[in-house]
Protein backbone atom coordinates (compact mmCIF):
# COMPACT_ATOMS: atom_id res chain seq x y z
CA UNK A 1 0.00 0.00 0.00
CA UNK A 2 1.23 3.44 -0.81
CA UNK A 3 0.27 6.19 1.72
CA UNK A 4 0.78 9.55 0.44
CA UNK A 5 1.04 12.51 3.12
CA UNK A 6 1.74 15.93 2.09
CA UNK A 7 4.28 15.74 -0.20
CA UNK A 8 5.69 12.50 0.61
CA UNK A 9 4.75 9.23 -0.58
CA UNK A 10 5.19 6.14 1.92
CA UNK A 11 5.51 2.36 1.39
CA UNK A 12 2.65 0.95 4.34
CA UNK A 13 1.69 -2.53 5.53
CA UNK A 14 -1.90 -3.80 7.09
CA UNK A 15 -1.53 -3.98 10.69
CA UNK A 16 -2.29 -7.73 11.68
CA UNK A 17 -5.50 -7.03 13.55
CA UNK A 18 -9.03 -6.18 12.87
CA UNK A 19 -8.93 -2.86 12.23
CA UNK A 20 -6.44 -3.41 9.37
CA UNK A 21 -8.53 -6.39 8.36
CA UNK A 22 -11.36 -3.37 7.89
CA UNK A 23 -9.69 -0.99 6.78
CA UNK A 24 -8.12 -2.98 3.94
CA UNK A 25 -11.70 -4.31 3.07
CA UNK A 26 -12.88 -0.51 2.72
CA UNK A 27 -9.52 0.09 0.24
CA UNK A 28 -10.92 -2.48 -2.20
CA UNK A 29 -13.57 0.07 -2.70
CA UNK A 30 -10.56 2.91 -4.03
CA UNK A 31 -8.29 5.37 -2.51
CA UNK A 32 -9.37 6.63 0.87
CA UNK A 33 -8.77 10.12 1.94
CA UNK A 34 -8.65 10.57 6.17
CA UNK A 35 -8.51 14.34 7.27
CA UNK A 36 -6.34 14.83 10.20
CA UNK A 37 -6.01 17.60 12.14
CA UNK A 38 -4.22 18.31 15.36
CA UNK A 39 -1.26 16.03 15.12
CA UNK A 40 2.15 18.18 14.90
CA UNK A 41 4.54 17.45 12.21
CA UNK A 42 7.51 17.12 14.70
CA UNK A 43 5.18 14.23 16.62
CA UNK A 44 5.73 12.65 13.29
CA UNK A 45 8.44 10.22 12.55
CA UNK A 46 9.43 8.31 8.96
CA UNK A 47 11.65 5.41 9.52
Amino acid sequence: MKLAIGGMVLTAAWAGNSSGAALEEKWKDGPITIQMEGYAPQLLAVR
